[in-house]
């Protein structure tokens, strides 16, 4: 392919998303769709010209997990614990875990009833339905009041970490015994210890050098630890939220103590850096990745009912168990929009990627997955809009 068609198509696709984002901020309208929807055109526009656009498929996995990595790393890098903050991370920690908990069980239950599969299979085919995208939902909150789009951010990133650690332990795990329990405490406290040692190091990094290229070493070096703890069954993504809590909470007396060494007066200041120039990063990944994924449907899986009504029938359990969730959370204050805020997305379509041929559910209809995402996007898109008409009134 000519050169100057990849680098038109490239930019352009920069462009295309910096406009869809500023109109979808305006109209509460998830850039996602946008993304999607440009996707599905650009493989109608390859498909009449002739051109082969077979990589996409194979690039996914790849330029999804970096998209997550950068995503969850932005959001967490905008949190800042303290005192007052204790609640909404207590209650965010407990949505997350309640709602991946009973949502993989019901739906694989559900599952399990329809195909006449084995609880194992559909447990592990359900868990990407229960996880809340951080990569949609963190952009998403972005104009929500701050106690909403913390609470968001927190409860996203939870929902991640906690949803691929649930994953990989079902995939690795036929039986669930108290050694298996002790393994995955143990995993937890060596996946902090590591990120804990990993922002000293990288501190100390971007406090010595002087060159100008010192925060794209540091978010390459972040990518390979997530690597790294991959291929050692570690909850990898779990190093990244830690990192970015770190990151942006130095100012603790207990982190002060250990960063003494390294902390200097412009730390801050390469910290706020690397946060500019992951959302950076983070928005062109993301763009590559929808729209990858819109050129990856296939319309014809789309076109009769049963994709439709296996993922209305999910949505509805999900956004059930959300509202009795948080109803039971929140008590008498106000959910606004939180019952809206719970769009599927790259990491669904991720761990999906990653269940091996022996264990997919293979008698769900194709393009199922792919509803749920878009009509929870939806769904999302109608609490963001009736937030918007209340801010009107």
């Amino acid at each position: 392919m000519n050169p100057y068609l990849i680098l038109i198509f490239f930019s352009s696709l920069v462009l295309c998303a910096f406009v869809w984002d500023h109109f979808g901020r305006r109209l509460k309208v998830p850039t996602v769709l946008f993304l999607l929807g440009t996707g599905l055109g650009l493989k109608a526009l390859a498909n009449y010209a002739g051109l082969d656009y077979s990589f996409v498929n194979d690039s996914l996995p790849i330029i999804g997990s970096i998209g997550l990595i950068l995503i969850v790393l932005e959001g967490s890098m905008e949190l800042e614990i303290t005192a007052d903050k204790r609640k909404i991370i207590h209650r965010s920690l407990w949505a997350a875990g309640l709602l991946l908990i009973f949502n993989s069980l019901i739906l694989a239950l559900g599952f399990s009833f329809f195909t006449e599969q084995s609880f194992r299979i559909c447990l592990i085919n359900a868990v990407p339905l229960a996880i809340i995208s951080s990569a949609i939902a963190i952009p998403s909150a972005a104009r929500l009041p701050a106690a909403e789009r913390e609470f968001v951010i927190y409860e996203s990133s939870f929902s991640d970490v906690l949803g691929v650690m649930l994953f990989s332990l079902l995939i690795e795990t036929d039986s669930f015994t108290p050694l298996v329990l002790v393994e995955v405490s143990g995993k937890i406290i060596a996946v902090l210890i590591i990120a804990l040692v990993s922002i000293v190091l990288l501190a100390f990094f971007m406090d010595k050098v002087v060159t100008r290229v010192r925060h794209l070493p540091v978010i390459a070096a972040l990518i390979m630890i997530y690597a790294i703890g991959g291929l050692l069954h570690l909850p990898a993504l779990l190093i990244i939220l830690a990192f970015g809590l770190y990151a942006s909470n130095l100012h603790h007396p207990w982190l002060a103590r250990v960063m003494e060494r390294v902390h200097s007066s412009r730390l801050k200041e390469e910290m706020h850096q690397l946060h500019h120039l992951t959302a950076e990063v983070a928005f062109f990944v993301r763009t590559v990745f929808f729209v990858f994924l819109g050129f990856s449907v296939e319309l014809s899986d789309l076109s009769v009912g049963a994709p439709w009504a296996w993922a209305g029938a999910c949505l509805l359990v999900l956004v059930l168990l959300r509202l009795i969730c948080l109803k039971g959370l929140m008590k008498r204050e106000p959910m606004h929009s939180l019952p809206y805020l719970m769009p599927r997305g790259l990491i669904t379509i991720l761990l999906f990627l990653k269940i091996p041929d022996a264990l997919q559910l293979k008698v769900l209809p194709p393009g199922m997955t792919l509803l749920i995402v878009f009509l929870s996007v939806l769904w999302m898109t109608a609490g963001l809009w009736r937030e918007r008409k209340i801010e009107a009134d």
